[in-house]
Formats: structure tokens, sequence, C-alpha cells
């Protein structure tokens, strides 16, 4: 689960719920406004944050530290156990904050998104760095034989060994 993604989430859920008032004339019944003296409880559902308990508490973490949201409270949603409640009665919230839940979702999401596109593909540059390594100890006979037999377990190995051949001085002229 992404880390920024999740801290938008809670931000938005916060800033939505700290800002519910009960209207004069409400058109719904009025047991779903908040009661005076009573906490609001924002419910953070599990899908929101796809069951990653690890990434909801380091989310929270750094909501806390880098004082996003001040006073925020987690507990448990009333007559649930898999729903988390954030009690957002006394929260304070930063300007970051505040700004940040203007943000369109779709903008997170494309951003989010993004992220994990470069994440992958800095993984992939590490593995081939890795392959580049082992194969590199090869002599250009063996690293011929190997790409003329196709003869390769994954990308990473082909890629490495195709690199190596063309450092090498054996690649295409165009």
């Amino acid at each position: 689960m992404n880390i920024d993604a999740l801290i938008y989430t809670i931000v938005h859920k916060v800033n939505i719920y700290r800002t519910i008032e009960t209207p004069e004339d409400p058109w719904f019944p009025a047991e779903m406004y908040h009661q005076q003296g009573e906490p609001i409880i924002a419910p953070l559902f599990e899908k929101e944050f796809k069951h990653d308990y690890e990434a909801l508490r380091e989310a929270i973490r750094i909501i806390e530290e880098e004082d996003i949201i001040m006073n925020l409270k987690v507990t448990d949603y009333p007559d649930s156990t898999s729903i988390i409640g954030l009690d957002v009665t006394h929260v304070i919230m930063s300007d970051y904050a505040l700004e940040l839940a203007e943000v369109s979702p779709w903008k997170i999401k494309l951003k989010s998104f993004v992220s994990g596109l470069r994440d992958k593909l800095d993984e992939h540059k590490e593995k081939v760095g890795a392959r580049i390594e082992y194969y590199d100890q090869f002599s250009d006979d063996k690293l011929i034989g190997l790409a003329k037999k196709n003869a390769f377990s994954s990308m990473q190995d082909r890629i490495a060994v195709a690199t190596i051949l063309r450092d090498r001085g054996y690649g295409r002229e165009a």
C-alpha cells in the first residue's frame, strides 16, 4: 500500500468528519448527526488501506511526527471489529493537511501510480545491475553462445548479456 495515498485518505476523511455539523432542520434521522459531548469518530474501512495494518501504522506515525494532524486518536469503531475508528473530536489540522484535503483523489491516485511505476523501474534496474556483475566475468565467446542459444532464465539476464556485449563492441551498427 502506498503510504502517501494512505496519508491522503486519512487526511481527507478527517477533514470531512471534523467539519460535520448538525443542521437546524435535519432532513434525515437525527441520530446520524453528531450529538454534543460525544466524540466524533470517523470510520476507516479495511478496504481503504487494503488490510495493510503495517502501512496504516506507518501512515499514522508520519501524520503524528510531522504534525500534519495534531490530537488524532486511533480508537475502536463502535460495534465493529473490522473498522478502525479515528477520533477527530479535538483535531487540529496543519495548513499542509488542509491543502492536501482539497486535492482531487484522482491526482493522488495518479501520483501513486507513477510512484509505483518508478519503484518497479528502480527494482528492475537493480536486478539488471546485479546480473551484469554476474555475467561480466564470462568470456566473450561464452556470452555470444548464450545469446545465440537464447538460453536465458529471465529478461534481466537477456538485458545484462546484451548490454555487456554491446559495451564490448559486439553491438549491431545501425
